[in-house]
């Protein structure tokens, strides 16, 4: 009786967040370690509650994805990222970015999930090859035949694709090479102990060789400190995230991070 109570509430209160734009974009910066630059962002979304204050998905995005809010919420953020990039174009310093954004498998199979993406396109008028659409592993093993062909019209429209979470889910070799994804994200859960497991050392080389063979962008996730940045700098992954570098920020901090 009180879990249904609790979720009652929240579904409730996630309705309302979603009327009062309560929900937001965090950004957190992708780094070229190789020109020690920023080469892009993945965009977070967090709850600005009223009462309980900024609250991770960790809190929420379960009871969303119960209740089939998670389809709002999806189109919810992709609008947001939109309008984001759009807003980009117009400042020097922040015109060349990319942004990343991850996609629910209740949204991707969504039969108007192409459409919305067009429609969206049409309305900002936005370089396509500055959004790049995240999806995880698990996900993309599912229904192999339904993924790639939503995947090559997402890709027919100028997106990028980011297979997320690699290694983690139902990874398949074979289906990989079906795949039409841009770039290879090596899970956290791999990267956070790379100098204390040889295990993990052996999985990310071998990920970051995947991606290369396979003519795809590796990036490391989860990078937290100098040592586990020059190990995956040895394992030749260039592109990163990590708080070693910068949590997830609002965006006016992570625009004057950048400047």
């Amino acid at each position: 009786k009180k879990q249904m109570s609790e979720f009652y509430l929240i579904t409730n209160e996630l309705k309302e967040a979603l009327k009062n734009h309560e929900l937001v974009l965090f950004y957190q910066p992708k780094i070229d370690i190789i020109t020690n630059r920023v080469y892009g962002a993945e965009g977070l979304i967090r709850w600005n509650h009223p009462k309980r204050g900024l609250l991770t998905p960790f809190h929420f995005i379960p009871y969303a994805e119960k209740s089939n809010l998670i389809t709002q919420i999806d189109r919810y953020v992709l609008k947001q990222a939109f309008f984001t990039l759009q807003k980009w174009e117009n400042i020097d310093y922040l015109k060349d970015l990319n942004l990343a954004i991850n996609i629910s498998a209740n949204e991707f199979r969504q039969r108007d999930f192409v459409l919305n993406l067009k429609n969206l396109l049409e309305e900002y008028k936005i370089d396509p090859s500055k959004l790049e659409i995240e999806i995880t592993d698990t996900l993309s093993m599912q229904d192999i035949g339904y993924t790639v062909t939503v995947l090559e019209e997402v890709k027919s429209l100028g997106f990028k694709i980011a297979l997320d979470d690699f290694g983690t889910g139902y990874s398949s070799l074979n289906y990989l090479k079906k795949l039409p994804f841009d770039t290879l994200k090596i899970d956290q859960s791999f990267v956070r102990d790379l100098e204390n497991d040889n295990d993990d050392l052996t999985i990310t080389k071998m990920i970051v060789q995947i991606a290369k063979v396979l003519n795809k962008t590796p990036v490391a996730e989860g990078v937290e400190n100098e040592v586990i940045l020059k190990i995956v700098r040895d394992l030749g992954c260039e592109l990163v995230q990590g708080y070693y570098f910068a949590k997830p920020l609002p965006v006016f901090e992570f625009q004057k991070l950048l400047r």
